[in-house]
């Protein structure tokens, strides 16, 4: 392969809009490849000794889930993600991101979840 059709392959690679983010808009945490969206959504995740694992999303309108482990917890709140992005898109509405996301509280990790739909 020539230096010129290298280099001219990464200029237009780097051109390509990889992310768009708008305020309160439904393109906020949205990633796009090609065809496919990505929607990142972020979850606030709280242990506690003895106590159930409980989620709530930092970015998105959702309910709080309780569950015993921090897989099934990320993985219920994907799931209902998922369920509320496909609703509002099907409806041509705006999905209901928080601009900007709610802070973790004390004795809460983040997690960045990218929900391929």
């Amino acid at each position: 392969m020539s230096t010129s059709s290298s280099n001219s392959k990464e200029n237009s690679r780097s051109q390509d809009p990889q992310t768009q983010s708008g305020v309160g808009a439904s393109q906020l945490p949205i990633e796009s490849y090609g065809e496919a969206k990505v929607y990142n959504l972020t979850v606030l995740v709280r242990v506690r000794e003895n106590n159930p694992v409980t989620a709530r999303a930092a970015n998105l309108t959702l309910t709080e889930v309780e569950a015993s482990t921090i897989r099934q917890a990320l993985s219920q709140l994907v799931e209902s993600a998922k369920i509320k992005i496909r609703e509002q898109l099907d409806r041509q509405a705006e999905i209901p991101w928080i601009d900007p996301p709610n802070e973790p509280a004390e004795l809460e990790s983040r997690y960045v979840v990218p929900l391929h739909l």
